[in-house]
């Protein structure tokens, strides 16, 4: 009865479970692409820009590893933050999704070795997993216009994800691909299952 008082006291119904939430998932976001971005700066901003681009170039073939294991964890990262903007609507559809994308951020973890031991990180997505699992009752609304928004989001993110692995990988297709519009070429292909065979994979 006491807790009943409360909640209606606070008006907990306008914002409670999905505010707290859709916050932890922007968090969840930001501990993804943060570290990245750290690494990337104490490691190349000293460089001169043109260093920098001619060591990612397709052609050099000698891309920085920070870049390719970075570029999930920004992609998992970006998506969680546009993800916590839909949990605020009680999107059931965004529901969906934060679960999936934090499955994703949690084998990216244990992927990349920094789950060996339960790591903060690691606990962090454990619990909003579980959060998430068992607000599931307050993640009812459906609209054509976010299921719209969240396809049409999923559809772009994946292609600039292929864009830009197709043009650091480049060298390692046949022939290869070392300019945006061939990148797109690919990638457009690639995701329809076209597949012309006109560009083909050389190398693992």
């Amino acid at each position: 009865m006491l807790s009943n008082r409360w909640y209606r006291r606070l008006r907990m119904d306008l914002w409670f479970p999905h505010v707290p939430l859709a916050l932890a998932v922007g968090v969840a976001g930001a501990l993804a692409i943060l570290p990245t971005i750290q690494k990337f700066a104490a490691q190349y901003l000293h460089l001169d820009l043109a260093n920098l681009v001619s060591a990612i170039h397709p052609i050099s073939g000698n891309i920085p590893g920070l870049i390719l294991n970075g570029v999930p964890n920004v992609v998992v990262g970006a998506l969680q933050i546009l993800i916590a903007l839909g949990l605020l609507g009680r999107s059931r559809i965004a529901w969906l999704s934060a679960i999936g994308i934090a499955l994703a951020q949690l084998l990216l973890t244990v992927h990349l070795g920094a789950a060996t031991r339960l790591d903060g990180e690691t606990i962090y997505i454990l619990v909003l997993l579980a959060s998430l699992l068992l607000a599931r009752n307050h993640f009812s609304r459906s609209s054509l216009a976010a299921g719209t928004l969240f396809a049409v989001a999923s559809v772009l993110v994946l292609m600039v994800y292929g864009v830009l692995g197709s043009l650091l990988l480049g060298a390692g297709f046949s022939p290869p691909i070392t300019n945006l519009p061939a990148a797109v070429y690919f990638v457009i292909v690639t995701m329809s299952t076209v597949g012309y065979g006109d560009i083909l994979p050389k190398s693992e």
